[in-house]
């Protein structure tokens, strides 16, 4: 059993467990929230702040933090712009049909001080429309990108079809 401010993964929580956890948060709070959210609110104590502060209303995020750098542990606060004094973040994006929870392993192992944003696909919640093209993905992730770190370099990295996305997003920026 898992303690209030126990952390999921270092409890030993996986991605089916995860799935288990959201079922429940589904049917008790009635909000489908993605299993993203545990990435940014891993504790109970955490969920429970991130339900809170939006109203247990929940809508896709396209870009989920995997390592907020700084030696920030505020993941709430860490999707802010980044400023001169702080590295660039590492953009992600996981291959086609995989979401920013499958990268939470990739975000641990970078330094403290290396902000590492996954990119999370649009349509693998069920609910808003799938997008397959690279340049309507790219041109969906522009704007949020820019909204963290408004002028280059910028730093992309992905997996196998995220490598595309990321191309054309480096393109378009």
């Amino acid at each position: 059993a898992l303690g209030v401010t126990d952390d999921f993964f270092a409890a030993g929580g996986d991605s089916l467990a995860a799935a288990r956890v959201f079922a429940g948060v589904a049917e008790r709070f009635q909000v489908d929230a993605p299993l993203t959210t545990l990435l940014e609110a891993p504790t109970v104590q955490e969920l429970a702040f991130w339900l809170r502060a939006r109203g247990c209303i929940v809508v896709h995020r396209p870009l989920v933090v995997l390592n907020p750098g700084q030696g920030s542990s505020d993941p709430f606060e860490s999707l802010q712009p980044v400023d001169s004094s702080s590295p660039p973040p590492l953009f992600f994006a996981p291959g086609a049909g995989a979401d920013a929870f499958m990268l939470h392993e990739l975000g641990k192992g970078f330094s403290a001080h290396q902000p590492v944003i996954g990119l999370s696909y649009p349509g693998l919640d069920g609910k808003s429309r799938f997008k397959q093209r690279v340049g309507s993905l790219a041109k969906h992730f522009e704007p949020h990108v820019r909204a963290v770190q408004r002028h280059g370099p910028y730093f992309f990295a992905g997996s196998s079809f995220g490598g595309m996305v990321v191309l054309e997003l480096a393109r378009r920026l």
